[in-house]
């Protein structure tokens, strides 16, 4: 299984997959019911959302519940001041 440190960590881990890959990747975590993926295709299939903005929706979804189920937090950039300091003292 994937760590991830922050969350930005897993958004860019999220962006780089397509339709497939995302249902592969997420599965060991258990985030969606069975059937969930039929269920999705279904509605692709029927002309009732597109892939893309199904995919949008199922990325946002999976960023949502890892990074409550993770405990997952932004990522923290230094300022360059906070690391000139450091460099001197």
């Amino acid at each position: 299984m994937i760590f991830f440190e922050d969350t930005e960590d897993l958004r860019e881990w999220l962006e780089q997959l397509d339709y497939d890959a995302f249902w592969e990747a997420i599965e060991p975590f258990g985030l969606f019911d069975d059937g969930a993926r039929d269920s999705n295709a279904r509605n692709i299939a029927k002309g009732r959302v597109t892939r893309e903005s199904s995919l949008r929706t199922l990325k946002f979804l999976a960023r949502v519940f890892l990074t409550r189920d993770l405990g997952l937090k932004p990522r923290i950039y230094e300022p360059l001041a906070v690391q000139a300091l450091k460099s001197t003292h």
